[in-house]
């Protein structure tokens, strides 16, 4: 995507036992053949799962994860009263089965709420 083409903005808070505690912004190509409005998206709607149902074949991602210090914006999302605050901040762009860009999506979560695990498979890459 380049900075100039058009997207749907699609902008949800996350909840975790009622508290606000993730901002995830997603942008979506406006070229794909199809409107994303609000009434799309209801608590449990999916992104993944209806660009998939408007017929879009989601192939790979690639996301970076890193630690920030919450911006004044994301504070007053969050809640966050401390100034010096870390949010841990993903940042991905996933693609089709053909590698086209589909969504560019940057999530910011309370780092005091959040936990990244991962299960590694075959670690020491023997056969």
């Amino acid at each position: 995507m380049l900075a100039s083409d058009e997207v749907f903005a699609l902008i949800r808070l996350r909840l975790l036992n009622g508290r606000i505690v993730a901002l995830h912004k997603s942008y979506i190509r406006a070229d794909l053949g199809f409107e994303v409005t609000q009434e799309d998206f209801g608590e449990d709607t999916s992104l993944y799962s209806f660009l998939e149902e408007k017929g879009i074949v989601l192939g790979s991602a690639d996301e970076t994860v890193e630690a920030r210090l919450a911006s004044s914006e994301l504070r007053r999302y969050l809640f966050i009263d401390e100034q010096s605050c870390a949010v841990v901040y993903k940042e991905r762009v996933t693609y089709d089965a053909r590698m086209r860009p589909v969504e560019f999506s940057e999530n910011s979560y309370r780092g005091d709420q959040y936990k990244y695990s991962v299960h590694i498979v075959n670690v020491t890459g023997g056969k």
